[in-house]
């Protein structure tokens, strides 16, 4: 599974640069990107950098979004988790 997770973050990082490059990093595919990635490092375990990019996703996504959308929803309750991991 850890090797798959590591394919994935790759494909993710690839992503990030594309969408930075030809959309900007203000765009949700930017933002759904940052979140994905998320979810691969809290099944990894790394909840530390699960919340940093649940943070960025989020910040985006409430810049673009109401705060009652699904996907700015979803986000919010990632970090929830991810702090409870934490003991936050």
């Amino acid at each position: 599974d850890q090797k798959k997770y590591n394919i994935a973050l790759a494909k993710f990082e690839a992503e990030l640069e594309v969408y930075a490059k030809q959309l900007g990093t203000d765009h949700l595919m930017y933002a759904d990107t940052l979140h994905n990635m998320g979810i691969i490092y809290d099944a990894k375990g790394k909840y530390r950098l699960a919340l940093a990019k649940f943070d960025a996703a989020l910040k985006l996504k409430a810049e673009k979004l109401s705060l009652s959308h699904q996907s700015y929803v979803e986000t919010f309750l990632h970090i929830k988790r991810s702090k409870k991991k934490l003991g936050k």
